[in-house]
């Protein structure tokens, strides 16, 4: 799920000559749940990463198991997200940084869908910005195990 977004994300990037990278456990974490919105949510993280994030800069995907949980995260070099818009990020329609969304397109529920999806897994996303510097977007999956 995660490879596959994974691999639609280098095509992004690559468009936008933003360094892109995954990495992943040696063993495959099992999870509960659909594997196309899953592959979904991961691939608006993804998109949006590579969306802010200017030419010449880096995008990076992980995946992790730790505490029972799969933890993906996709960590970008971009304009980052300021404090006062970080609490509304997930709404419908909400825009951070209104004149760059109508740039680049898009209507502002990529992040609310995302979120919609992590709860009908029982997954939380968290996040981790500084603008000028970057956002981290993380999303802690409760895993059944390894294999």
């Amino acid at each position: 799920t995660l490879r596959e977004a994974c691999a639609q994300g280098q095509t992004l990037a690559q468009a936008k000559h933003v360094a892109f990278d995954c990495q992943y456990p040696d063993t495959n974490l099992l999870i509960q749940g659909d594997p196309q919105a899953l592959r979904r949510l991961f691939l608006i993280l993804i998109d949006n990463a590579v969306k802010y994030t200017a030419s010449g800069g880096r995008v990076s995907v992980s995946l992790k198991g730790a505490d029972g949980f799969a933890i993906g995260e996709v960590r970008d070099s971009g304009i980052g997200v300021s404090p006062d818009d970080l609490p509304n990020i997930f709404e419908r329609f909400y825009r951070a940084d209104k004149a760059r969304s109508r740039e680049q397109g898009g209507a502002g529920l990529g992040l609310s869908i995302a979120q919609w999806i992590a709860d009908a897994h029982g997954a939380a996303i968290e996040v981790d910005s500084t603008p000028g510097k970057g956002s981290v977007f993380r999303v802690r999956i409760p895993i059944l195990g390894s294999s």
